[in-house]
């Protein structure tokens, strides 16, 4: 069996995926097109973000009429960041006994300039025969290299990013253009507007089943966390979330992010810290992430994840930045959003902490939000120090990718 892998977010999967998928299929002669909805992927932001399942379920529904067409959900079960040339190892071992000659990685042409500095891509570009495709400008996209076909560089002397080694052998895919992108359909889902025939039958059914990428009354949502939070916090802890969650969208507009989403996540970070042990446990296992020592041993070290469980299994509240803003706002984490970055802050220097003066406040602010936040990481870890507690790994992985 001859195979064909492409690789994306699929946020959500549209029909220019599917057109290329064909198109490769029929101009190579490949038996299988494998679709490969990505994890975390390590160049990409994945924007709008929705649960991972969700959006390879929107892949298997788009695909489930095509015996042609397969999904994997090798990057998505994969704890951590994604690596194509790891996805490659696994599916040439789960794929050893059928498959015919190397395994084929298509790319859009908006990956060629960036394409060497992909892990091991050097050996990459060996383990597989890649397929070159172009691709659509999208939409709020100010990439140079997007709007291209395959055989459009090199025009005026500018650097032909096609000239690099590693594509010596790729096959060139002469793919129609089509003017469709998921960041496009995003928006319009977002706007009210028309997308029924951008997407399949099933996926655009499930989109309005789910309510995916519509736009959320923030206000609503913020309105029913607050009286959660009321009725089951402590009135110092309630009234520090309302502080954080002040100084959150306060922030969040000066640093040019969406300032309800900034008190969403400041008003739910706490929302379980005065929870059961046995239940925050429980909680934070949903996640999918292994609990760790230091969290067994002080279990309150969980109460973000599981607030980030509880206000998707409570509230509906899916979006990704604020999921991850909340999970994250008591160690850091490496490659934290940047909203996770604000909360985080927040919860460090709202004005009831002793040190935060206006002063203080107004000198952090006048700074870059990883300059600001990693002299905030910096300030934690002394104080932790001086109190005689130890630095979790996660906290000075932060620190480094700041």
């Amino acid at each position: 069996m001859r195979i064909a892998v492409l690789g994306g977010s699929f946020n959500p999967i549209q029909i220019a995926h599917l057109a290329l998928a064909d198109e490769v299929l029929k101009t190579f002669s490949y038996d299988k097109i494998i679709f490969v909805p990505a994890g975390i992927p390590p160049h990409k932001e994945i924007m709008d973000s929705i649960p991972p399942e969700k959006r390879f379920r929107m892949v298997q529904l788009a695909v489930e009429d095509n015996e042609d067409f397969a999904v994997e959900d090798y990057e998505i079960r994969h704890s951590g960041v994604s690596y194509t040339y790891d996805t490659i190892e696994y599916l040439e071992r789960k794929y050893s006994d059928v498959l015919e000659g190397k395994i084929a990685l298509v790319m859009g042409s908006d990956l060629f300039p960036h394409f060497h500095l992909w892990h091991r891509a050097k050996e990459l570009s060996e383990k597989c025969d890649l397929i070159l495709a172009g691709r659509p400008k999208d939409f709020n996209q100010q990439d140079e290299h997007t709007n291209r076909a395959v055989g459009d560089y090199a025009k005026e002397g500018e650097s032909n990013p096609l000239e690099n080694p590693l594509f010596r052998n790729a096959l060139k895919l002469d793919n129609v253009l089509m003017n469709v992108s998921s960041t496009q359909i995003r928006t319009r889902i977002a706007q009210g507007r028309s997308f029924r025939y951008l997407v399949p039958k099933k996926v655009f059914e499930y989109i309005n089943s789910e309510k995916l990428y519509m736009k959320t009354d923030w206000s609503k949502v913020i309105e029913r966390i607050d009286a959660h939070a009321k009725k089951v916090l402590s009135r110092k802890r309630y009234e520090h979330s309302v502080r954080v969650a002040e100084t959150s969208r306060y922030m969040c507009g000066l640093y040019a992010l969406d300032p309800e989403k900034g008190y969403v996540a400041g008003i739910a970070h706490d929302i379980c810290k005065e929870m059961d042990d046995s239940l925050m446990i429980s909680l934070a296992k949903k996640d999918g992430m292994e609990i760790s020592d230091a969290e067994r041993e002080k279990v309150s070290l969980l109460h973000g994840r599981a607030a980030a469980v509880f206000i998707q299994e409570k509230f509906d509240v899916f979006d990704g930045d604020i999921i991850e803003s909340i999970s994250n706002h008591t160690l850091g984490k490496e490659n934290l959003c940047d909203l996770g970055k604000i909360v985080y802050c927040a919860d460090k220097i709202e004005p009831g902490r002793p040190q935060s003066t206006e002063e203080y406040r107004k000198n952090l602010f006048s700074k870059s939000l990883n300059e600001m936040t990693a002299i905030v990481v910096r300030e934690n870890m002394e104080y932790l120090e001086k109190k005689g507690k130890k630095i979790a790994p996660q906290s000075k992985l932060f620190l480094e990718s700041l």
